[in-house]
């Protein structure tokens, strides 16, 4: 089964403040700053793809080309608290489907969705099934944050590097929060 994670809306402030990743990295003065809050996003999103972790509260789509054909239908990111699902009907027609057709597990890993009865047919097209999800850590975790300043610590570092490298630190503390998918 194919599917994709959409675009994830930014934190509606950083994971780790500039001021704090400045201390981080033993650096006096603001002169950095812009590079350093772009760094911050990136590592941001970077753990958050590799993990699947919704390290923010904020709301995610992940598209899936039909529905499964078993009961259950898996997420590829979590925590999450509550989902709404729309499909591509056979007349092309985005359609919601009611939340009392289906369950959604959010106490395991991966979360899920599972149909009550049957899934309903869809358009034979890329993207036909629409899962919108809503989730993340109110606050984010220490861990999380601390492999977030790793990476950034290691990108300003080394600027000019090009090949996409994570430290192994960071790479630890990220590993508890994967989903193997």
């Amino acid at each position: 089964m194919s599917w994709s994670l959409g675009d994830a809306s930014a934190p509606t402030s950083p994971v780790v403040q500039t001021v704090e990743m400045r201390d981080h990295l033993r650096i006096v003065g603001g002169a950095d700053d812009d590079y350093i809050s772009g760094l911050v996003a990136a590592a941001t999103s970077y753990l958050q793809q590799y993990t699947g972790r919704l390290i923010y509260t904020q709301t995610i789509v992940e598209y899936v080309d039909a529905f499964p054909d078993e009961r259950e239908l898996p997420l590829h990111c979590y925590p999450i608290t509550s989902v709404v699902l729309k499909y591509y009907n056979e007349d092309d027609t985005l359609t919601t489907m009611s939340a009392s057709d289906y369950w959604v597990h959010t106490a395991k890993k991966p979360c899920s969705v599972e149909i009550k009865d049957v899934w309903p047919t869809t358009k034979n097209r890329a993207g036909a099934v629409r899962v919108e999800i809503t989730g993340g850590d109110a606050l984010p975790l220490a861990d999380v944050r601390h492999a977030i300043k790793i990476i950034v610590g290691f990108w300003f570092e080394q600027p000019d590097e090009t090949q996409i490298n994570i430290p192994a630190a960071a790479k630890a503390l990220m590993l508890q929060h994967r989903i193997f998918r």
